[in-house]
């Protein structure tokens, strides 16, 4: 009867190993599965990485372009509001000699 009982101790023991050994497959077999995807996506990454920095050199060129024509049309756009407050001082001076020119008409008719 010890024996019996060493035995179905030992058999036990067996099955529980054997599952423990199970579980650890399976949670290999997980890892592996979840390595070769995690590999596949970041060699999908580094495949697109010099599409990308080429698309990043593409924007900051545009950038850059956009910056230098900014700074034109904002020295355009100085330039001719002192063009237009010039020409209306101009006209406003026109306008004042003008009115002055027809006082003195009149008074001289």
């Amino acid at each position: 009867n010890i024996s019996q009982s060493e035995m179905d101790l030992l058999t036990r023991e067996k099955t529980k190993k054997e599952q423990q050994l199970e579980e650890a497959r399976q949670s290999l077999e997980r890892v592996a599965q979840s390595y070769k995807e995690e590999t596949g996506r970041a060699k999908e990454l580094l495949r697109t990485v010099p599409q990308n920095e080429k698309r990043v050199d593409e924007q900051q060129n545009k950038l850059d372009n956009l910056i230098r024509e900014e700074k034109t049309l904002s020295v355009r756009l100085s330039d001719n509001k002192t063009k237009f407050s010039e020409a209306k001082s101009a006209l406003n001076a026109a306008s004042t000699r003008s009115r002055l020119l027809e006082g003195l008409l009149r008074e001289k008719n």
